[in-house]
């Protein structure tokens, strides 16, 4: 199970979830300063940025759909 938190400047991110984790919860934020967007939560951890491309890249999802986000 996955949950990612984004927001609107995300678009990457959510385009590369729904196709490589069909089944993940999408919750839509609203913007703040204070907190990491998107957000990538996992059974193997918490993940933000970058890291959500890395932790794609090590369960061996897609790697010419991963790159897209890059």
């Amino acid at each position: 199970m996955a949950i990612l938190l984004y927001n609107d400047g995300d678009a990457d991110v959510l385009e590369i979830i729904r196709k490589l984790i069909p089944n993940a919860k999408l919750v839509r934020v609203e913007s703040t300063d204070d907190a990491p967007s998107p957000l990538l939560i996992t059974e193997d951890g918490v993940f933000s940025g970058y890291e959500i491309y890395s932790y794609l890249r090590e369960k061996g999802l897609p790697s010419d759909i991963v790159r897209q986000g890059e």
